[in-house]
């Protein structure tokens, strides 16, 4: 009986690759995190509804179920959009530079480290369109290789995902800090300065801005936590008698307690999410169609834009240099 001898070349290895892709490809749901956003929004917007006194039925009796569902519980949903809205946007970015080589993708995507992507984004000039075009494979277009209406086409959706990556790096840098102490430790304050402090006056506030909330974030290392920022945060130290005549010297040693307190709006991480995923959609869209041309040996290319809208996409096929069809995809 012959055996059947296969070799691993590149031909072969590229195949291979290309199969795990697509089973990879598949199997996402790439709005799962604006999904998660909406249904902590939703919950926010009526959380006497939804965590009410059936629910907290684990909670003892003498606790103040009302002043808990107002702070503790309100609070870590609030840092759970964090996360789910920063975790959306690092797999963004991770996706971006997995794909500049998309025949590694799985080798590289899953075992990407964020660390790095904290750096990439960090680096990176999204506000440049250059920049952009080549991070995502691209194409450069002008009045020499497409008509006025298809160019004019073409520049918004390159403005809209300049524009949109722009904001993306800013809120990440923003709240990456903050991500990272909830995320590995739950190093934040959900009873900020351990008192609770919600009464009839403050739940009547929060009622009026369900939405709106404060992240109370522990660090020991005030000039690191603050090296990046854009906008200073705001400090708080609770001082006692036992800390307040060593506050410098703690400080030096990166020992004195502190939270840096940042403003956070979960409809904000919601837009930005939204936009995130739109991406994601269309660097995986630009995936399929690198797939498709190499396994066709077609001349025909295809590449896709992101647009304000999850399930549409921009899609600009180009035959000839000077042969350019821009079309919109649902």
């Amino acid at each position: 009986m012959n055996s059947v001898r296969f070799k691993y070349d590149d031909k072969a290895k590229m195949n291979a690759n290309i199969s795990q892709i697509k089973d990879f490809g598949s199997s996402q749901f790439l709005q799962w995190r604006v999904v998660t956003l909406l249904s902590i929004k939703k919950i926010l917007s009526n959380i006497e509804g939804f965590v009410d006194d059936n629910f907290l039925e684990f909670i003892p009796n003498e606790v103040d179920k009302e002043s808990l569902r107002f702070n503790q519980i309100r609070n870590g949903f609030i840092y759970e959009a964090v996360s789910q809205s920063i975790q959306g946007i690092e797999e963004m970015f991770a996706l971006i530079k997995n794909s500049r080589k998309w025949h590694q993708l799985t080798k590289n995507h899953i075992n990407y480290n964020a660390a790095q992507i904290k750096s990439y984004v960090k680096k990176g000039s999204w506000d440049k369109k250059e920049y952009v075009i080549k991070e995502f494979g691209l194409p450069m277009l002008s009045e020499d290789n497409c008509d006025a209406g298809a160019l004019s086409s073409y520049k918004h959706a390159l403005d809209f995902l300049v524009e949109s990556l722009t904001e993306i790096k800013s809120f990440y840098l923003r709240y990456i800090q903050c991500y990272n102490q909830y995320k590995h430790g739950l190093k934040v304050g959900m009873r900020p300065f351990g008192y609770d402090t919600v009464n009839d006056e403050r739940i009547s506030e929060i009622k009026k801005s369900p939405l709106k909330g404060s992240l109370y974030v522990f660090s020991s290392n005030l000039k690191g936590d603050l090296k990046d920022k854009e906008t200073a945060p705001a400090v708080a130290i609770n001082m006692t008698p036992y800390t307040q005549p060593f506050l410098d010297k703690m400080e030096k040693d990166k020992n004195l307690l502190a939270y840096v307190i940042e403003q956070f709006d979960v409809q904000n991480a919601v837009d930005i999410a939204i936009k995130a995923a739109s991406i994601t959609a269309a660097i995986w869209s630009n995936i399929d169609y690198r797939i498709k041309e190499y396994e066709e040996k077609g001349t025909v290319k295809k590449y896709v834009f992101p647009t304000d809208n999850m399930f549409r996409q921009m899609v600009i096929t180009t035959i000839t240099e000077k042969n350019v069809d821009i079309k919109s995809n649902l």
